[in-house]
């Protein structure tokens, strides 16, 4: 029992430790992409380390989250972390809409068919585009070209950034 709750408190201890590597952001993005319609807007969770960041000529790692909260995601992609240090990259975790912190309309964001129909790949991909442009934006100030983005994802993620392309 003793070995049981060693283990449980080191891999607690660890979990916090690389969550709090990343900065915590967020960007507003529509609720609905393609339509004008609605213009409601939500805030969209994402995590960001740019540590080992060469803003000038790295990249930036971007994680496309799916079914979960963003930061229990960042533990099953450890070497997207690793490798940002030899490539020079900033790494970004971005959250799913309906997901974690990332909620359209709070509380009520299940509660309502016609809220519910804005959980679809397309509108994730892009809000995730959005998130793209804001962080190249950001970096591109004193910049002649943006920073290549490379997508990564797990499952389903996986299949977003493959369409994210």
């Amino acid at each position: 029992m003793l070995v049981a709750q060693m283990l449980v408190a080191v891999f607690v201890v660890h979990r916090v430790a690389v969550a709090h590597r990343y900065a915590t952001k967020y960007i507003t993005v529509p609720v609905d992409h393609f339509s004008f319609a609605n213009d409601d807007t939500f805030k969209l969770k994402y995590l960001m380390n740019n540590t080992f960041w060469d803003v000038e000529n790295g990249p930036i790692f971007f994680y496309t989250g799916n079914e979960g909260p963003i930061v229990d995601l960042i533990h099953t992609a450890g070497f997207v972390r690793e490798i940002s240090k030899e490539f020079r990259a900033m790494v970004v975790f971005a959250e799913h809409r309906y997901y974690g912190d990332s909620m359209p309309y709070g509380n009520d964001s299940f509660n309502d068919k016609k809220k519910l129909g804005y959980l679809t790949s397309q509108q994730a991909i892009a809000d995730f585009v959005d998130l793209i442009d804001h962080l190249r934006k950001d970096s591109a100030l004193n910049r002649k070209r943006p920073n290549p983005v490379i997508a990564f994802g797990g499952s389903y993620g996986g299949m977003l950034s493959a369409w994210l392309r």
